[in-house]
């Protein structure tokens, strides 16, 4: 079973070794070195693996090195990079919630039926929940960051009348983040996190 993980309070905070066997960036990359067809590459890599394995790929160590590697870099990546990445793990996190009420019903069977792996199943829940939360609301600090540093090519910007439909176009990804973080908000929390009253510090980062 992979390592609990703990929201930091801030994203380089993840590469901090701790003594209390929580997940962190381990083997994180530098993708600032990357060549652009190296960079592309590792992103295809990236959403591949999000893809093919299961939801709860995103707590094995080296997806979320990549990961974490990604969202650390994220200014620097094209367009198209972002827009995969995000697309990834939204679409992801889109499939957990409801897993999450599946969940929910199963724990309610007779108790005569084995208890461990509805256990197991929670546990791997709860962390794939944090970390897909925890991401995808990083992304949407950097990307409200880099709009307040660079009004100044507003003008530039509006030039683009025309994208492509994978181009990104953060207004309409901060939409559909925000209104997935929101629905995240309704599910059985209580099954995720053992009581009625949720984790702390995930209170606190999702109030940010």
């Amino acid at each position: 079973m992979a390592p609990h993980f703990i929201f930091p309070p801030n994203l380089k905070a993840l590469e901090e070794d701790n003594d209390d066997c929580r997940l962190f960036a381990q083997n994180p990359t530098d993708i600032t070195s990357l060549r652009p067809s190296q960079l592309e590459e590792f992103v295809k890599g990236v959403a591949f693996d999000l893809s093919d394995k299961e939801l709860f790929c995103i707590e094995e160590q080296d997806v979320f090195d990549r990961v974490y590697s990604l969202i650390k870099g994220f200014s620097s990546l094209n367009p198209a990079c972002k827009f995969n990445l995000v697309e990834s793990l939204r679409s992801n996190f889109s499939v957990l919630l409801p897993n999450v009420d599946s969940l929910s019903r199963t724990s309610q069977a007779p108790e005569e039926e084995e208890e461990a792996p509805v256990l197991d199943r929670v546990t791997s829940h709860r962390n794939a929940f944090k970390i897909y939360t925890f991401f995808l609301v990083h992304i949407a600090l950097i990307e409200e960051s880099n709009i307040g540093s660079n009004n100044s090519s507003k003008v530039a910007a509006n030039s683009r009348k025309r994208q492509p439909i994978n181009s990104w176009n953060w207004e309409a990804q901060r939409g559909r983040i925000l209104n997935l973080i929101a629905n995240s908000l309704e599910i059985n929390l209580s099954l995720l996190f053992g009581s009625s009253d949720p984790d702390e510090n995930y209170l606190s980062f999702i109030v940010k």
